[in-house]
């Protein structure tokens, strides 16, 4: 990525000790650290969330068949378990 040049308003020095500097850096570098996870978290979460939407309406498609054959087929008195092993499938 291309990293703008900051531009300050004041130019001056600021001592501060190795430790402190330390510190700073590593406090940054753990704030990364987080944000990096938390975005997998979010994308793992999105994909979860997808695959799951994909079978609610795979068995929102079957349940509507068997709605359907019901409504249509109340009084049939034939072979049901072929229906369903058609609509189902043999899982």
């Amino acid at each position: 990525m291309d990293e703008e040049k900051k531009v300050y308003s004041v130019i001056g020095t600021v001592t501060i000790g190795t430790d402190e500097y330390r510190d700073l850096i590593e406090s940054r570098m753990e704030v990364e650290k987080s944000k990096d996870y938390y975005m997998r978290e979010s994308w793992r979460k999105d994909e979860e969330i997808k695959k799951l939407k994909s079978q609610v309406d795979a068995l929102t498609s079957k349940i509507k068949k068997c709605e359907k054959f019901f409504k249509n087929n109340h009084d049939a008195s034939g072979d049901v378990i072929s229906v369903f092993m058609s609509i189902f499938g043999e899982d």
